[in-house]
């Protein structure tokens, strides 16, 4: 009941995934500290030949082992999402799951899934009615063959005539942990953008078990055409508006872009972002304001979080720096807040010596063989990474610190194009 964060290979690989390249993928992901930090699902989307044998969907041969393959991702501290493709008309070429969704899901329990993606592509069905039929035929399907309730990831194709607001009013009530998923944004932060204003004003749908999803990019990578400031932007959206993650980085820099930047291991592993998105209200209150600022519009966010608190991040769509001012007034919350945290400030990039390994602010200490949460103290003025114990203190996730005092009745701060800042408040 919390929204999921998935490593999505295919957003790096397209049609070059494979089986050894995920497992690979994989297995750098654990050593640069993702699984540690909460990325912790996975998948596989190029895996069958486009064909079946009986009911069965064939593997291609890029995908000789699946079983294999998820039992690897299992041994890398990972849960792994099955992918079906609904049409035959999906780029990766799989056929239809339509008219085979009970020997699917079969399929997908004996390989060792976790969780189930359905993606609906470029379906177009005649009516919300049929539509709503198909993915609960799905679920039913899925129920039978796990047993149980499963994640359940819906995609809703843009391309269907059937208008896709409306479908979200019995999307976001299928199966027992469900997300839905506009198909029309790829992996560009232009197309992001497309995808963070269709889910305005479709908060209320989202509660614990049922989210929307904002995909995440390759965050910081040549491969997405992401600037750093873009990357934070996107885990920060993410995260207030509750969504679940996908990460199409390539974590083994095997495909041109390098391995994962400072910059974006910094951003992908900032813990206080990822602790407020796994918040157990599961709520948001998405986007409260929108002016006009420079040659865009800067933006308010926000979402309650456990404990009275709330999460803000203000952000800044316009294409030269602007300050970007927030009310609390306009999500009707009154103030004043007394602890107060910069959720961004004073974040680690990845750094290693001979006893340690940081990455984002997450370490790796050899001695104990433990993943730890490591913070500057005010004695580290510059921040940066440094090997003296002194300057350092183990702080458990959700900790106040980087206090912006007491805040009254808002917040404002210059923000660089496409950026944002990010806090959480309580009174």
């Amino acid at each position: 009941n919390e929204p999921w964060m998935q490593i999505a290979p295919y957003y790096a690989y397209g049609g070059s995934e494979t089986q050894s390249l995920d497992e690979a993928n994989a297995d750098a992901a654990v050593a640069y500290g993702a699984v540690a930090a909460g990325w912790n699902w996975n998948q596989a989307v190029s895996w069958t030949t486009g064909v079946r044998t009986g009911y069965n969907l064939t593997p291609n041969a890029s995908f000789p082992d699946m079983a294999g393959l998820y039992a690897h991702y299992h041994a890398d501290g990972f849960k792994v999402f099955h992918y079906l493709a609904g049409s035959t008309q999906c780029a990766t070429g799989n056929p239809g799951t339509i008219g085979f969704e009970y020997p699917d899901a079969v399929q997908a329990k004996s390989y060792g899934a976790d969780g189930l993606i359905l993606d609906s592509c470029v379906i177009s069905f005649s009516s919300n009615a049929v539509a709503q039929a198909e993915y609960q035929i799905t679920q039913s399907a899925i129920l039978t063959a796990f047993g149980k309730p499963i994640p359940f990831d819906v995609s809703i194709s843009v391309t269907s005539p059937v208008n896709q607001y409306d479908q979200i009013d019995w999307a976001s009530t299928v199966g027992g942990s469900t997300t839905w998923l506009y198909t029309a944004a790829g992996n560009s932060w232009a197309n992001f953008l497309i995808q963070l204003d269709q889910n305005h004003g479709y908060e209320s749908y989202v509660r614990p078990g049922y989210y929307h999803t904002i995909p995440s990019l390759a965050t910081g990578q040549g491969g997405s055409g992401t600037t750093d400031d873009e990357g934070l932007s996107n885990m920060a959206l993410v995260a207030v508006e509750a969504s679940p993650m996908l990460n199409g980085i390539d974590f083994t820099g095997t495909i041109g872009w390098g391995a994962p930047s400072q910059a974006t291991l910094t951003t992908i592993e900032n813990t206080e972002l990822i602790a407020a998105l796994k918040d157990p209200l599961s709520l948001t209150h998405g986007r409260v304001s929108q002016v006009s600022c420079g040659s865009a519009n800067c933006e308010c966010y926000t979402r309650p979080l456990a404990n009275g608190a709330f999460m803000w991040v203000g952000f800044n769509r316009a294409s030269t720096t602007q300050t970007v001012s927030c009310s609390w007034s306009s999500d009707s919350q009154t103030g004043p807040y007394t602890h107060t945290m910069d959720m961004v400030a004073n974040w680690l990039g990845p750094w290693k010596s001979a006893t340690a390994y940081v990455t984002g602010n997450m370490v790796w200490d050899n001695s104990s063989g433990t993943w730890k949460r490591y913070v500057a103290l005010a004695n580290n003025t510059n921040k940066a990474p440094n090997s003296n114990p002194s300057d350092w203190a183990v702080l458990p996730i959700g900790t106040w610190h980087d206090s912006l005092g007491t805040l009254t009745s808002g917040y404002s701060a210059s923000v660089p194009t496409q950026g944002v800042w990010a806090i959480k408040v309580a009174p």
